[in-house]
């Protein structure tokens, strides 16, 4: 189980983060956090010949991470960073994500690889 508090943290790293977070390859178009235990954003890929627009919430969060947890997801994703998200998760400790975990949470969750980074 991954609490609304974990996810949202998500969001704002990767928002908040720029460059260092998804700023390089998405912009953002919407954000609203309202509180610890909310935050949603819509963003466009910026980097693709036909730009997509994606929303961040708790359940494209969630499934993002579920995808990195996953040993036998083929993406190409070092282990280093799967060991880093299952071991926030575990902890629940969103503290631990930073802005390129979750660059990487956001790839995974909307392009279903990381491709950029």
């Amino acid at each position: 189980m991954i609490p609304k508090h974990f996810t949202a943290s998500v969001v704002t790293t990767a928002i908040e983060s720029g460059v260092q977070g998804i700023g390089y390859w998405a912009s953002t178009r919407a954000y609203a956090w309202q509180g610890e235990d909310y935050a949603q954003a819509v963003i466009m890929d910026k980097e693709s010949e036909r730009p997509h627009m994606y929303v961040l919430n708790h359940e494209t969060i969630k499934a993002g991470i579920h995808m990195i947890m996953d040993k036998e997801n083929e993406m190409d994703l070092d282990d280093s960073y799967r060991h880093a998200v299952r071991k926030a998760v575990l902890d629940y400790d969103a503290g631990q994500i930073d802005g390129d975990l979750a660059d990487q949470i956001v790839q995974a969750a909307t392009l279903g690889d990381v491709i950029y980074g």
